[in-house]
């Protein structure tokens, strides 16, 4: 009787065994997040789109007392967000009352990137002029202008201006999002 079950219960296992067909695993996860290239396009692109910036400034000295009004234009223009080698190129030109003060042309690489943030331009000419030794200074820009700021060092940075936060804070996500695919980014553990 005993070998009568043995029999059996090989007889069904075998059965159930045979039935089962080979299934192949299942496909990964796709990966949601688009690759350097995509993103890559959309920054140019984003940038490129921004155009030139007429505003003006009107600067108070904290210290001395005095005021004065500044008259601004910014374009930068002909952005190139290479993936083949995570470098950013454009040029800035920068003219202040009537005479050009830069008018050149600029590059960072992606993997050499700290930092990003997004600012208001007082924020960020805040900023630079602690940086410069000039901090009792306050601003107030018309219109109203933000600026992705760009570390690479404490001593090197590059700022992109837009016209409105969001598309500012899209566009450094696009940046983080690149900084990270070129190896890039502060990778300190602590």
């Amino acid at each position: 009787m005993r070998s009568v079950f043995s029999l059996l219960s090989v007889l069904l296992l075998t059965i159930a065994a045979v039935g089962q067909k080979a299934v192949p695993p299942p496909p990964k996860p796709a990966d949601h997040n688009p690759s350097l290239p995509t993103t890559m396009k959309f920054i140019q692109d984003k940038l490129n789109d921004e155009g030139t910036f007429n505003y003006v400034i009107f600067v108070h000295d904290d210290v001395g007392g005095s005021e004065w009004t500044l008259r601004k234009v910014v374009a930068e223009t002909n952005v190139v967000a290479d993936p083949a080698t995570c470098r950013i190129n454009y040029h800035w030109k920068d003219v202040k009352n009537g005479s050009t003060v830069y008018d050149t042309d600029l590059w960072f690489n992606l993997k050499g990137v700290q930092s990003l943030s997004v600012m208001t331009l007082e924020q960020n000419q805040k900023l630079v002029d602690t940086d410069s030794g000039e901090p009792g200074r306050s601003y107030r820009i018309e219109p109203a202008i933000f600026v992705l700021r760009v570390i690479q060092t404490r001593n090197s940075h590059y700022d992109f201006f837009f016209h409105d936060e969001e598309t500012a804070n899209r566009v450094a996500k696009a940046m983080t999002h690149a900084v990270e695919l070129c190896g890039g980014g502060d990778n300190a553990p602590f």
